[in-house]
């Protein structure tokens, strides 16, 4: 399992030392300094690089907003991942298995790539 040496007991990520990333995003400008957008992204940490293995990729995608704002672009991405997997419960009362949060909220200025 890639996760075995990359989240720790807890369910933390501890990092790894081999990275795969992946972004691609289809953005259509409207009025105003306003777009929007669709992505896909995927990748996966890896501790060390002969563990690199395409079939270990995390995948997700999203939709969100840019506006070109005075200060730099201002974005706001909504992501979901395609596949959520089980992860250790925080709460030690927790019945059955516990699994990843499928949406994730960005909000951020300038650009990601």
């Amino acid at each position: 399992d890639a996760q075995s040496d990359t989240i720790d007991k807890n369910g933390f990520p501890i990092g790894g030392n081999a990275t795969v990333i992946l972004n691609g995003e289809l953005r259509v400008p409207l009025s105003g300094g306003l777009s929007v957008v669709s992505f896909f992204d995927t990748g996966n940490v890896f501790q060390r690089v002969s563990q690199l293995n395409v079939t270990d990729l995390r995948n997700a995608v999203g939709f969100g907003v840019r506006y070109k704002s005075p200060f730099g672009p201002l974005r706001v991405d909504l992501g979901f991942k395609t596949h959520v997997e089980t992860i250790p419960c925080k709460a030690e009362s927790a019945a059955g298995p516990c699994f990843e949060s499928r949406p994730a909220l960005h909000i951020s200025f300038g650009q990601a790539f």
